[in-house]
């Protein structure tokens, strides 16, 4: 038991050793103990199953990792309890020398630049992993170190983003610029036809978030489901941005439509991920990549960075020589001047407007023009800017596809704020009714609550104020329900919700009020003066009598209230 014990701390010590770094002294209880353990046995641990090696990679002990690798290579490719190998370790921990004196041992058949492909069990490989952690030195080295680039840069982990990916998410201009170049292509260099068209149906999926969505467009004459595996899955948009041949690689058979693939939803565009991140340098570096095939998509990122107000983004995606158009729907049915109104973005729809004068009267799939799309969402900074032209008299009146004018919209909505600037605007027909033949009045009167909240009040109140009138032949449900509201009890059950709320509030700020005027100057903490103390007790002694007496009138008041019925108990509290 004794001889056991000793073996167990000459381990914990050789440990410790490794974790200081000195060789010398490592060497010494390694030999001691190789007797006595086998040297797999030797080199982990029985917690997080980290070898030695792990330990030595994340302190950066780049003779030790040497020497271990030389002892056992099998050590390179051990993983711990999260997959990591000792390469996963020290990429993250930005240890350039132990990745140099690792990638330099040879592991049986297998040449060192495969152990760069070893995935954890987040689906990252070292790369991931110093890009994740900016370890840019690291980045550069394990690039130079990869002969396959384009299948080691377009590796996708578990949530389906490559290395290129997480460098343009985390804004790292010298990592995203970095694989570019080293790429040495556009799509307009690829010498086919076919690859070209390849390029494009793979861009045309990765522009968006979800690919699934992207696809069905792609395959509409196709009835396979989206079903790609992780090997596939690896070049999304990495054969538009890296000129990489795709065939044989990539999810595109003939005439564009996409094969069967597994887990292809969780792909990541690059391009999106740049426009999300609203910066415009990395931007243009992974948009001069796609220049060709961007005139072939579907137009997302400029629909992307106008929802998201990023106005450098759409300046630069208006050149001419992406060839936007800003005609194009999204799967919502918008155009990028219908996403920048939806939103309150005010700058980018006027650069929009400056752009293309005529988008003013773009219509969406429902047929709703950019007021309509305002009026609907409540952004009353565009709608005060669109009544203050001179062609908003176009826009005013006009009906949706279900006949709403913005003013219903705004109604049925509750946006009291712009209900009130389009009633007050001379050129609005408050007349105008929907395909139910009802008036923003009468929406408001039929889907507003007996017990109404604040803003629908304001809102009815706002139409009545401007004399919005009703249609001579009223609905008769409206009718109904408005007659049999007048003779409706009260809804005593919210009623005395109310009540309670407001009384629970009230008990809440007379507590915090009691208590601050007990609160003594430094609290619960001795200030060491004494007199200070008996000074402020003087001070507030009359302030402290008035907060004692308001309390009580205040609690006599609401015992009253409450036995208000009982004459009897209500004379004894008084």
């Amino acid at each position: 038991m004794d001889t056991r014990h000793n073996n167990h701390l000459m381990k914990l010590e050789l440990f410790k050793a490794a974790k200081k770094g000195c060789l010398k002294d490592f060497v010494a209880k390694y030999n001691q103990l190789q007797s006595l353990y086998q040297p797999i046995s030797l080199l982990c641990t029985s917690h997080r199953n980290d070898t030695l090696l792990h330990i030595v990679a994340v302190f950066g002990h780049d003779r030790l990792a040497k020497f271990l690798a030389g002892e056992s290579p099998d050590l390179i490719t051990c993983k711990n309890f999260i997959g990591d190998t000792p390469l996963h370790v020290a990429a993250r921990a930005g240890k350039l020398c132990v990745l140099e004196s690792l990638l330099t041992m040879q592991n049986g058949t297998d040449p060192p630049s495969n152990y760069l492909l070893a995935k954890n069990k987040d689906g990252n490989t070292p790369l991931h992993e110093a890009v994740i952690h900016n370890r840019n030195t690291v980045v550069e080295f394990l690039l130079g170190k990869k002969q396959d680039y384009n299948n080691f840069v377009s590796n996708v982990n578990e949530k389906g983003k490559s290395p290129l990916y997480l460098a343009v998410e985390s804004r790292n201009a010298r990592i995203v610029s970095n694989i570019l170049n080293r790429s040495g292509g556009t799509t307009s260099q690829n010498g086919t036809n076919e690859d070209v068209n390849a390029n494009v149906s793979i861009l045309h999926a990765a522009i968006l978030d979800k690919i699934t969505d992207s696809s069905k467009r792609i395959a509409s004459t196709s009835q396979t489901r989206v079903d790609e595996d992780v090997e596939t899955k690896k070049c999304v948009l990495h054969g538009a941005l890296t000129g990489t041949d795709t065939e044989g690689k990539c999810a595109v058979v003939e005439n564009g439509n996409v094969q069967n693939s597994k887990h292809v939803e969780t792909t990541k565009s690059v391009l999106h991920a740049a426009v999300a991140g609203k910066d415009i340098g990395i931007l243009r570096m992974v948009a001069e990549k796609v220049v060709e095939v961007l005139r072939d998509s579907s137009n997302h990122p400029l629909h992307l960075a106008a929802s998201l107000g990023f106005l450098d983004g759409v300046n630069y995606l208006l050149d001419p020589k992406f060839g936007m158009d800003v005609l194009r729907h999204d799967d919502d049915g918008f155009c990028p001047i219908h996403l920048a109104s939806k939103n309150g973005h005010l700058r980018v729809t006027k650069v929009l407007l400056d752009h293309y004068p005529d988008a003013r009267e773009f219509l969406s799939k429902q047929h709703q023009n950019i007021l309509h799309v305002a009026a609907e969402n409540g952004k009353y900074n565009i709608v005060k800017y669109i009544l203050k032209t001179k062609w908003a008299e176009f826009l005013i009146n006009e009906k949706d596809k279900d006949g709403y004018t913005p003013l219903h919209l705004a109604t049925i909505n509750w946006h009291p704020k712009v209900v009130s600037a389009l009633t007050w605007d001379p050129r609005i027909d408050l007349k105008q009714v929907n395909d139910e033949g009802l008036t923003a009045l009468e929406v408001a009167e039929r889907y507003m609550e007996v017990m109404a909240p604040f803003k629908e009040r304001l809102t009815w109140i706002a139409l009545r104020s401007a004399g919005t009138p009703r249609t001579h032949v009223k609905d008769p449900e409206t009718v109904k329900r408005l007659e049999a509201a007048k003779y409706e009890p009260y809804n005593m059950a919210y009623c005395k919700g109310r009540v309670n709320t407001l009384l629970l509030v009230s008990a809440l700020v007379a507590t915090v009020t009691f208590a601050a005027g007990f609160t003594m100057p430094g609290g619960y903490n001795n200030s060491g003066d004494l007199n200070l103390m008996l000074n402020a007790l003087r001070k507030a002694q009359r302030l402290l009598g008035l907060s004692l007496a308001m309390m009580s009138l205040a609690f006599l008041a609401g015992v009253n209230l409450v036995v208000t019925e009982s004459y009897s108990l209500s004379v004894i509290i008084l």
